[in-house]
């Protein structure tokens, strides 16, 4: 048994980084032993010169491997069917490889936001906790609580741009309607009264295409994720959410937030 110990950082950072070093792994070895997955995070840890005195890392490795496989980040077998659907043989699933791969790093909820928040410095702090939350939600496949977190961040930076547009509008009655709509939102009127506002800015306002590069599609993204929200997480007729869904949500919303944001900020610029 190696002696490789722990990162000489804290809990959270060093099973961060190990995290890391497994599925960067199995993104280059699609299939593996479970040994060899041990051996390779020990040989990382020293090429790296992050050894330490003290315990193995192997009971931490292991503790990752079984977090991704109720994940569904991994499972036992191989890719091609070859080997059977038991220990020590694994392999990544293709779920696996998306969030392994991808920009956001959805395996890891403080990166997530911290992700994020390097992206937006401006990030509301309620938002950054839903999302936190619902990245936690969804590495350990509740869905259901996934959802519903995204479409509270995606309501709640809506209302965010709403109160910004109120405080610049100059139209007198499209200013009382979002004053009402902050006393008692209505999302479909909500978007509607955010839609108008963006183009008046746009045609009359001298608002800049690089502020508003993107804004149609990312405010549709925020709605379809509110309705899913509403209409499939929490309607008891519906109660369906698919992990293909919260991952799509979890994938745009970074992106939607960041364009927002700069909307947000031109409007209280005004």
């Amino acid at each position: 048994m190696s002696n490789v110990g722990q990162f000489q950082k804290d809990d959270s950072d060093s099973m961060r980084e190990l995290r890391k070093i497994v599925l960067d792994y199995f993104l280059q070895h699609s299939d593996a032993d479970w040994d060899n997955v041990r051996r390779h995070v020990e040989r990382v840890v020293r090429e790296r010169g992050t050894e330490t005195r003290g315990n193995t890392i192997a009971p931490t490795v292991d503790q990752i491997l079984w977090d991704l496989i109720v994940e569904r980040l991994l499972s036992f077998g191989s890719s091609s069917g070859q080997a059977e659907a038991r220990y020590p043989f694994l392999y990544i699933t293709d779920m696996g490889k998306a969030i392994a791969s991808g920009h956001e790093r959805l395996y890891d909820p403080d990166e997530y936001v911290a992700s994020l928040k390097r992206r937006v410095p401006t990030l509301d702090n309620v938002i950054s906790q839903y999302l936190l939350e619902a990245v936690t939600s969804f590495q350990r496949n509740l869905l259901f609580g996934a959802a519903v977190l995204c479409g509270a961040a995606a309501e709640r930076q809506i209302l965010l741009l709403l109160t910004d547009i109120e405080r610049w509008d100059p139209d007198p009655k499209r200013k009382a309607d979002a004053q009402s709509l902050l006393q008692r939102p209505r999302l479909p009127m909500i978007f509607s009264l955010v839609e108008a506002a963006i183009n008046d800015a746009i045609q009359n306002r001298g608002m800049p295409y690089g502020v508003h590069q993107g804004a149609p599609p990312h405010l549709i993204s925020l709605q379809e994720m509110v309705r899913v929200q509403r209409n499939e997480a929490v309607h008891p007729a519906a109660a369906r959410v698919s992990k293909d869904k919260v991952f799509l949500s979890l994938q745009s919303l970074p992106g939607a937030i960041e364009v927002t944001d700069r909307i947000r900020a031109w409007f209280r610029q005004q």
